[in-house]
């Protein structure tokens, strides 16, 4: 069995990985996926976020975009990154156990005024 972490608004993969509501963790054996667990982005910092998902279990995370510090820190802590990723969470995780799930490298850089910009790669 592997786990795997998916930053969400709500039920829909975060457009933005820093600033999702939630964290859900998928257990997938097989084709059966099953939401392990849900842990509340309140207050998390950034650079803890990957320890905390890798003690939960995580081998991956999937988001809309992310910064290239987060980027970083989870390569870093050998976790798989798919950014470029929109729609329903569990459909972005069947389709990652599926290894049908399409991403691209998506950097997402911040401004003072907090006005995003993103750079594909």
């Amino acid at each position: 069995m592997k786990k795997i972490a998916i930053a969400c608004d709500g039920d829909a993969v975060s457009s933005h990985f820093g600033h999702c509501e939630q964290f859900q963790i998928y257990a997938i054996e097989g084709e059966t996926i099953q939401l392990a667990e849900t842990i509340r982005n309140e207050g998390l910092e950034h650079g803890s976020i990957p320890a905390l998902l890798a003690a939960h279990g995580a081998e991956a995370i999937i988001a809309g975009r992310m910064g290239q510090g987060a980027y970083q820190r989870f390569m870093d802590s050998h976790m798989i990154v798919k950014t470029g990723v929109s729609g329903k969470a569990l459909s972005a995780a069947q389709a990652y156990a599926n290894d049908t799930l399409e991403s691209e490298l998506v950097f997402c850089t911040h401004r003072h005024d907090e006005t995003h910009h993103c750079h594909h790669q």
